[in-house]
């Protein structure tokens, strides 16, 4: 993905641009190597076209008050319907863009070499509205997307390369392990409500599309994870992240 940007900085226009990688996910490789500026992920197409807040505002926040938001902005699926409503208050620039684009944290490390330093530095208040009070998260993506590009001249492409990776696979061919389950389609356990109390380690989150740390009894240097409803992708974004 190609990000162009353009800032206003003592009456001069900067224009600034850095690749980001697309995820591995998004498209197959063409067999030639060849990039495609024609390439979006699934969760993009399925969330439908553009789509825009009917009203946003937007203002810059030189606070040190901590940040805020009505959902979580996670690349996971966890998410309480707001009736249509974005609120968040001290939030980057980056975290819009992350938001927007679906990034995981190893793709926002890829951006962060060669993006300007306010990108992660400047904060902003964004108050913004559906017309569509049953939005789904990725739609709400979508008008993320829009109004970047309104409202801070973000340009953006997709672009499809082949790079080294790293593939997860069961240790024994055709066997989950112990602890993971397929969720059944007819379970209603869990909840899209993101939970602020720790969860016992001896028992899954009930929060469905995110993973979250459980913890590990007397053992706080490690780091012990669950989640309900999680596609294997986030799970595989989330390891290859803890290691680095």
């Amino acid at each position: 993905m190609i990000w162009n940007f353009k800032r206003r900085d003592l009456g001069c226009k900067l224009l600034l641009s850095f690749l980001l990688i697309a995820p591995p996910l998004m498209a197959q490789a063409a067999s030639n190597g060849a990039s495609s500026s024609s390439e979006m992920p699934d969760w993009q197409i399925e969330a439908g076209s553009k789509l825009a807040f009917e009203v946003s505002t937007i203002k810059p926040n030189t606070s040190n008050d901590s940040a805020q938001v009505n959902f979580t902005l996670g690349p996971g699926d966890a998410y309480a319907n707001t009736g249509g409503r974005f609120q968040a208050k001290n939030i980057s620039l980056l975290d819009y863009i992350r938001f927007a684009y679906k990034l995981s944290d190893g793709q926002v490390e890829i951006l962060l070499t060669s993006a300007p330093k306010w990108l992660a530095s400047e904060r902003f208040d964004i108050e913004a509205k559906s017309d569509n009070p049953a939005a789904t998260k990725n739609q709400m993506r979508l008008m993320m997307q829009t109004l970047l590009r309104d409202r801070f001249m973000l340009r953006a492409h997709f672009e499809t390369k082949q790079l080294d990776t790293l593939a997860m696979v069961l240790a024994t061919p055709g066997k989950l392990g112990p602890q993971l389950h397929p969720h059944p389609p007819a379970d209603t356990a869990c909840s899209s409500v993101m939970e602020s109390a720790d969860n016992s380690a001896s028992e899954l989150p009930h929060v469905c599309g995110a993973l979250v740390n459980v913890g590990v009894p007397g053992a706080a240097s490690r780091v012990r994870i669950g989640g309900r409803r999680v596609p294997l992708a986030l799970l595989a974004a989330h390891l290859g992240e803890m290691g680095g």
